[in-house]
């Protein structure tokens, strides 16, 4: 039996299951819920695990009104319809909740007569998530050796170069991760993330998203031009200015690899950002800068700390969700100064709001800028396999907005 095919089937028995009474049915139905919410199908759980819920409290279930609190609530059951059946516009779904009405009405005639093709569902599913889930509680590590095997043969097959070879042996960028990046004020975050972009997207044409509102559009792209051509935009004493005829073809390089939210939208609340965020087709990388920009404020029922918490595992969940890798840029909040007027290097912790900012990502930097000269700081790395914690310098070119390695 196809995946696909095991699923719709198991959602189609389920909401036939809610309107059968006698107690040896209400098991077999219990089993596929918690079957299903063992999995890997993270569209699922939050679903499913409800219906448990009300199950155990033995609750009056209306499945299609749940179906309908799950879609204005958390939209799960849309990206669910999304992976099945290719269904985009979430309007079409009241269409798909009135068939499987109808689909589990007769269903539970036909399963009323004959309970054994259930039970062959509920076979079939437990086989297929018995080789994609071994056990809930103890790994068959027959299955994973293959993986680590791989792994040892292709330990950066997964991960992206920075661009820069003295900073790869700190930090290479897998997808399905976040990368937290603080620094003094003026040090140069946004150009950092700019020059990263721009390697990564000559080395690998990966699509990136910037939501960027600190950064008026017309001068972010004036940037990314010096970047990318190696030209300066403008007139400039030390450096050769972009040929006319060059610009097209820069402008043409950067709207095929880039996409630019309007700022605008940074009055949007977090879950719409990520909502439309997870709606894109076809992108390997998001840039929230900076944070602090964003008008998003604290619930009233939660702490600072709680929310912050929340915030980046939503970031963390779309990054592992939409396979891509996520940068928040995110201020330090009033450094002081030491005695010879100097700032501290910044650490994750000194951001406004939460340890959670060191605790959450997976990667966590700190940009230091003395006069030309950056020191970037790697202060966290989780996995040990995509670089280390350490310290490496560049020169800034002012005229072009390039980093420079340092011999």
């Amino acid at each position: 039996m196809k995946q696909i095919d095991i699923i719709k089937e198991l959602e189609e028995s389920i909401l036939a299951c809610l309107f059968i009474e006698t107690s040896e049915k209400k098991e077999i139905y219990k089993k596929i819920f918690l079957l299903l919410v063992s999995t890997d199908f993270k569209y699922y759980q939050s679903f499913f695990r409800e219906l448990i819920n009300q199950f155990n409290q033995i609750k009056t279930i209306d499945p299609i009104l749940l179906i309908q609190e799950n879609i204005k609530n958390a939209a799960i059951i849309a990206d669910l319809m999304n992976l099945k059946y290719g269904i985009e516009d979430i309007s079409l779904l009241d269409n798909r909740i009135k068939e499987l009405k109808k689909i589990s009405i007769s269903t539970k005639a036909r399963l009323a007569k004959d309970f054994d093709e259930l039970k062959d569902i509920v076979f079939s599913a437990d086989e297929f998530y018995k080789k994609l889930t071994p056990n809930t509680v103890i790994v068959n590590l027959e299955n994973i050796l293959p993986i680590v095997e791989k792994n040892y043969d292709k330990r950066l097959e997964k991960s992206i170069s920075t661009g820069y070879l003295n900073l790869d042996q700190y930090y290479l960028i897998p997808k399905k991760q976040l990368t937290v990046l603080t620094g003094t004020p003026g040090s140069g975050k946004s150009t950092l993330i700019d020059n990263i972009m721009v390697n990564i997207v000559q080395q690998s044409n990966w699509r990136i998203v910037y939501f960027s509102p600190e950064n008026p559009i017309e001068e972010h792209l004036e940037r990314l031009i010096e970047i990318y051509s190696g030209f300066s935009f403008f007139e400039s004493i030390n450096a050769q200015r972009l040929p006319k005829d060059n610009l097209k073809t820069c402008i043409d390089w950067i709207n095929n690899n880039f996409i630019f939210l309007n700022p605008d939208f940074k009055d949007k609340q977090l879950n719409t950002i990520l909502d439309f965020i997870n709606n894109l087709p076809n992108i390997d990388g998001l840039i929230i800068d900076p944070w602090n920009e964003f008008a998003w404020s604290c619930p009233s029922n939660m702490t600072e700390t709680q929310w912050i918490g929340q915030a980046l595992m939503q970031i963390k969940e779309i990054a592992i969700k939409k396979d891509i890798h996520v940068w928040v840029v995110a201020h330090p909040f009033k450094l002081q100064k030491n005695d010879q007027g100097d700032y501290p290097v910044p650490t994750p912790y000194d951001i406004s709001g939460s340890a959670n900012w060191y605790n959450k990502p997976d990667f966590c930097l700190s940009l230091y800028r003395k006069s030309n000269t950056l020191e970037i700081h790697i202060q966290k790395v989780r996995f040990k396999k995509y670089g280390q914690r350490g310290m490496t310098t560049f020169n800034f070119n002012y005229d072009l907005n390039r980093l420079e390695e340092i011999d």
